[in-house]
């Protein structure tokens, strides 16, 4: 996963947001998220509601991964 993945997954760490919401709690511009969010989706990390604007939620997927890759040293799962 790159950096910019993560970032686009971190923001979501919270609850779901829009793509406009994730941009700003990342850092990311539109085109950086919206590329993210097709690629998190392809690996089953992200899901998006049908409705406009779309609202994006982690999946158990991707929540098992936060933990896994959190837990260390020193961090709490």
């Amino acid at each position: 996963m790159n950096d910019g993945q993560a970032r686009a997954l971190a923001a979501l760490g919270d609850g779901a947001l829009t793509a406009v919401e994730i941009a700003d709690r990342s850092g990311l511009t539109g085109d950086q998220v919206a590329e993210h969010l097709r690629h998190l989706t392809h690996i089953g990390f992200v899901r998006g509601t049908s409705g406009q604007p779309r609202v994006w939620g982690m999946t158990g997927l991707a929540r098992g991964w936060v933990a896994s890759t959190a837990t260390g040293p020193g961090v709490q799962a």
